[in-house]
C-alpha cells in the first residue's frame, strides 16, 4: 500500500503551526473585505510552476475570499509542501500597492536518495488591488 505524502494543510489541521489554526466551530470565516476595509477590489491569481516551468492556476482570490488559506503542493513526491497565501498579500495591501507579482518556493521536501532536498515547485502570486478613497 502506498504511503500518503503529508501536505502543508495536514500540518495546519493538526495545529503544527503556532500562528495558523483552522476555523473554530461556529465561527464565520472573515473575508479580505472584512480584514482590510480599505480594499475596493482584489483580483489575484495563484499559479503553481513545476521544475519544467509548466504552470497551472491553483487559486483565484477576490475581496470576498477568505485569507489565511493554505495551498498544497501538487508534486506527488513532495512532503509537507505548499504555500501560506496571506503573508505576501498582507504585505502588499498594508503598503497599499496596486499590484502584486511574487514567486514563493514550495515549503516541502522530496527524497532523493540518500537525502531530502527542497521541492522544485514554485507558486506565482500575481494580481491587482484597488483601494477606497480615504475619508476624513
Amino acid at each position: 500500500m502506498a504511503h500518503k505524502k503529508e501536505k502543508l494543510s495536514d500540518k495546519v489541521a493538526r495545529g503544527d503551526f503556532v500562528f495558523r489554526r483552522p476555523a473554530r466551530a461556529g465561527e464565520t470565516p472573515r473575508t479580505f473585505a472584512d480584514i482590510y476595509p480599505q480594499l475596493a477590489s482584489l483580483d489575484i491569481t495563484v499559479r503553481e510552476v513545476d521544475g519544467s516551468r509548466a504552470s497551472r492556476v491553483v487559486d483565484h482570490l477576490s475581496v470576498s475570499s477568505t485569507p489565511g488559506q493554505v495551498i498544497d503542493c501538487r508534486n506527488p513526491s513532495c512532503k509537507g509542501g505548499g504555500l501560506f497565501l496571506d503573508s505576501d498579500i498582507d504585505k502588499a495591501i498594508r503598503q497599499a500597492l496596486p499590484t502584486i507579482d511574487v514567486s514563493v518556493k514550495c515549503r516541502g521536501v522530496t527524497r532523493q536518495r540518500p537525502r531530502l532536498v527542497s521541492c522544485e515547485h514554485t507558486f506565482k502570486i500575481a494580481g491587482t488591488m484597488s483601494y477606497k478613497a480615504a475619508t476624513h
